[in-house]
């Protein structure tokens, strides 16, 4: 017996259509323009949401840096004085700033913060706390740290330091793009 040939593909004369696996060509620049359209849109997607994180993330940092300088001028007072209590009043009334996840203050030449929220115990070395935070530095991080100098007369006489969560931030991001979607 002999083998089976291949049968070259044919034209159904009814639908137009080849079968097998050959196309036409407008079936191919049709393909060809559908994944054209698909990569733009995916590149337009990416883009908008790029600048939509870029516009965000800016506006967060401003308004916590704002609020961190309101706050350095609320406690100065109590910096100059070195008055622990007044400065953990003020910091706790300020805390209701949103998304904030922790604040400290600190005076020159008093040792270890003033005031902090929440309250920590065994807080003895503000650097070594300050280093122990997430570096929030980084494009995809979710907390981003702020701090604003306490200046009375001319000069730098604390610093207040505060840790902002982004997660809302990230969140809005999501939404923004699932609505590019």
């Amino acid at each position: 017996t002999l083998p089976d040939l291949p049968v070259p593909p044919v034209q159904d004369p009814g639908t137009g259509m080849l079968e097998g696996p050959y196309r036409s060509l407008l079936s191919r620049v049709e393909r060809v323009a559908f994944l054209g359209l698909l990569v733009a849109a995916v590149l337009s997607f990416v883009v908008v949401a790029a600048l939509d994180f870029r516009s965000h993330r800016h506006d967060t940092a401003q308004a916590s840096q704002a609020w961190v300088q309101a706050l350095a001028v609320q406690v100065e007072s109590a910096v100059v004085f070195g008055d622990s209590g007044a400065a953990q009043e003020t910091v706790a009334a300020a805390a209701v700033y949103p998304n904030v996840l922790e604040v400290l203050v600190t005076g020159v030449g008093v040792d270890g913060v003033l005031a902090a929220h929440p309250l920590q115990s065994g807080v003895n070395s503000v650097s070594a706390h300050l280093a122990s935070w997430p570096r929030a530095d980084r494009m995809w991080s979710t907390e981003l740290s702020v701090f604003g100098s306490v200046v009375s007369a001319g000069e730098r006489v604390g610093t207040v330091h505060a840790l902002i969560d982004l997660r809302p931030m990230w969140r809005s991001v999501v939404q923004h793009a699932l609505i590019l979607l």
